[in-house]
């Protein structure tokens, strides 16, 4: 399949359906907003408005979630962590993100450091979805939530209303000048621009059993995966030195 805006924006939608599903977000989303306590607006109008606020910042969604998640060290883990985001790696994004007069306010900085076991915490953990997210890890719709939590934490006590959205659409405006350059780059650039055509994908497509066959076969070899198989990480100047 393409990687066109289409498959994009369904993927977005499914990762911010799941996201606000979730009753500790509306009910986070309705706590302390005057216009929803006077029934000027509704939970759902808010979320509507944080909904098209994440959409239009959701490259830097995707590239932070990208960047962040590769400082990890750990590749292929067994229990399906590989692309996840750990403790270490939210902390990292906290320290490069907040200025210093946030790190220095302990009532933001202990909520911030709260918000990574309350986003990870599974509402039914029976489902598939719950028993695929580890909750020491991060998964992207968690990554979203972080943002709009972030976003309420450093600002909505500076809205008039009390309002998650106007915080959140504050914060996204200004994460892209407080994140390192690297963490903004696009990961998927090369690829839309020189992969994702449909020619490529008909050449590709019948050979598809070739290449598959070549997968299965030289990762045995992989340096990076016989290391996550015996449990060994990747040093993080190494990453870094690939991302960077």
């Amino acid at each position: 399949m393409l990687n066109t805006d289409k498959v994009k924006r369904s993927r977005f939608e499914m990762s911010f359906w799941r996201a606000s599903k979730m009753q500790r977000f509306l009910r986070f989303v309705a706590e302390g907003n005057r216009d929803i306590i006077i029934k000027k607006t509704s939970v759902k109008q808010e979320i509507a408005v944080i909904r098209e606020t994440l959409w239009a910042h959701y490259n830097t969604l995707l590239s932070s979630f990208s960047y962040y998640v590769s400082l990890d060290g750990v590749f292929g883990e067994p229990d399906s962590a590989a692309f996840q985001l750990g403790r270490d790696q939210y902390l990292a994004f906290l320290s490069d993100i907040l200025h210093t007069r946030e790190k220095e306010n302990k009532v933001v900085h202990d909520e911030l450091n709260r918000t990574f076991a309350k986003v990870n915490a599974e509402e039914d953990s029976c489902t598939t979805s719950g028993l695929a997210n580890l909750d020491r890890r991060l998964c992207e719709q968690e990554w979203m939530e972080c943002m709009v939590r972030i976003g309420a934490i450093l600002y909505r006590k500076e809205t008039n209303n009390g309002s998650v959205a106007r915080a959140l659409s504050r914060f996204m405006a200004e994460l892209v000048h407080r994140l390192p350059k690297a963490a903004l780059l696009d990961p998927d650039a090369y690829r839309r621009e020189c992969l994702y055509k449909e020619g490529l994908e008909k050449a590709l497509t019948k050979r598809i059993e070739g290449f598959r066959a070549l997968f299965q076969t030289y990762p045995k070899n992989n340096l990076a995966v016989k290391a996550a198989r015996r449990r060994i990480q990747v040093p993080k100047e190494v990453i870094r030195s690939h991302v960077l």
